[in-house]
C-alpha cells in the first residue's frame, strides 16, 4: 500500500514538474519530430475518417475545463486532447471523401514552411526612409520590421499577376501604382481593395473640389460587380458604405467589357461616380463561370468612347482564383490604356 503511494505520488510529481516547465530546445525537437509523424500519419490516413462530424453544438465546452488550467500539461496529454476534443468536430476537407468548396492550401512544402515562418516570426511593415545626418543630404532607407518579408510579398504576387496575365499596371514592378497584398482570407482581400479603391477616389475628387465633403463624396460612389460574384463583393460594398451594383452576365455566366462600359455611362449620366470593378475569381464560387479581362476590354477603341477611357475609375481583382486571398490594385482606366499603347508602340519600332 505505502509502494503504491509513494509511486503514485512519485508519478505525480514527476508530471508537475514536466509541465511547469517551458518547453526547451531538445524538449521541441521531440516534440516536433512526434508532431510532423501525427501530421504525416493524419494526411496519409485522412481517407479513413469521417469527413463530417457528428457532434452537436456546445459539444466541446463539455471535454474542457470552465477555467483556464493554472498549470501547463505534458505534450502527450496536449496530443491526447487532440483526438479526444478536437477531431471530433473537424470538417476534414482535404479527405478525397469532400466534394464541398474547394481544398485549402496545405502542401507538405507549405506546412514546413510555416514552420519557418513561425520560428522566425517577423511582422512585414515596410522599409522607413530616416531623416539625413548632419554629414550628408542623402536619404537614406532603414527597417526595423523585417524588409525581406515586404520585399518578397511584393515579388512573389507580381509573379501571379504576370501568371495571370494582368495589365502591367497592375504590378509593383510597373512603377504605375500597382501591386498585389496577401490577405487573411478572400473576403477580407475584397473589402480591403474596395475601401483602398474608395480612398484615392474620395482623396482625388476632394482634391478636385476642396468645398466637398468625404461623406457627400462617398454617397455618391458606386462600384461593380457581376451578378455571378461571390456575396462576399455585396457585403464589401455594405461595409465600405458604397452602392454595389451586380451586372448581368452572358451565356457562359461571364461578365464582359462592353457591358460594363454601359453601366458606367448609365451611372455617370446619372451624376453618380464609378469607382471599383470587383472581377472577385477568375472562376466564380458557385456557377464557375469565367471572366475575361474587363480592364482589356472596355479598353478597347470598339469598346470605349475616349471620355470613357478617360474616366477616373480604379479597377480592382479583389480575389485571384481560390489559389490565394490577394488583392491587386491598378491604375485608371487611362493609365492603363495609355500603357498599352506604349507597349504597343514600342513594339511596333522593334519590328
Amino acid at each position: 500500500m505505502n509502494g503504491s503511494t509513494s509511486r503514485s505520488q512519485a508519478e505525480h510529481s514527476e508530471k508537475q514538474t514536466e509541465s511547469s516547465k517551458v518547453m526547451d530546445h531538445e524538449q521541441f525537437r521531440q516534440a516536433g519530430k512526434e508532431m510532423i509523424d501525427y501530421v504525416a500519419d493524419y494526411l496519409q490516413n485522412i481517407r479513413e475518417r469521417r469527413v463530417l462530424p457528428t457532434v452537436q453544438p456546445g459539444y466541446l465546452r463539455a471535454l474542457i475545463p470552465d477555467e483556464a488550467p493554472e498549470e501547463g500539461e505534458s505534450w502527450r496529454e496536449v496530443m491526447d486532447d487532440v483526438e479526444r476534443v478536437i477531431m471530433p468536430g473537424v470538417t476534414h476537407w482535404h479527405s478525397p471523401q469532400f466534394h464541398a468548396y474547394f481544398p485549402t492550401g496545405n502542401s507538405y512544402p507549405a506546412i514546413c514552411a510555416d514552420i519557418l515562418s513561425d520560428a522566425i516570426g517577423c511582422i512585414g511593415f515596410t522599409w522607413v526612409r530616416a531623416v539625413p545626418s548632419t554629414h550628408t543630404t542623402a536619404h537614406s532607407f532603414t527597417s526595423i520590421a523585417s524588409p525581406a518579408c515586404t520585399e518578397l510579398e511584393v515579388a512573389m504576387l507580381d509573379w501571379l499577376g504576370r501568371a495571370l496575365a494582368l495589365p502591367e499596371p497592375f504590378l509593383a514592378s510597373s512603377g504605375l501604382g500597382g501591386g498585389g497584398v496577401i490577405q487573411g482570407t478572400a473576403s477580407e482581400a475584397t473589402l480591403v481593395a474596395l475601401l483602398s479603391a474608395r480612398s484615392r477616389r474620395v482623396r482625388q475628387l476632394r482634391q478636385q473640389h476642396p468645398d466637398w465633403t468625404e461623406t457627400a463624396v462617398t454617397g455618391q460612389l458606386v462600384a461593380y460587380c457581376s451578378d455571378q460574384a461571390h456575396s462576399s463583393a455585396e457585403r464589401a460594398g455594405l461595409l465600405a458604405g458604397v452602392r454595389m451594383r451586380q451586372l448581368p452576365t452572358d451565356s457562359k455566366f461571364s461578365l464582359r467589357g462592353d457591358t460594363l462600359a454601359k453601366a458606367i455611362q448609365n451611372d455617370t449620366a446619372r451624376g453618380l461616380i464609378p469607382f471599383f470593378v470587383s472581377s472577385r475569381s477568375i472562376i466564380t464560387t458557385h456557377s464557375r463561370g469565367e471572366y475575361p479581362n474587363c480592364a482589356r476590354e472596355i479598353n478597347a477603341p470598339s469598346q470605349a468612347p475616349e471620355k470613357l477611357a478617360h474616366h477616373k475609375y480604379l479597377v480592382v481583382v479583389a480575389k485571384v482564383s481560390h489559389l490565394d486571398h490577394t488583392s491587386f490594385s491598378g491604375g485608371t482606366l487611362a493609365e492603363v490604356r495609355q500603357h498599352e499603347l506604349k507597349q504597343t508602340c514600342d513594339s511596333s519600332r522593334k519590328k
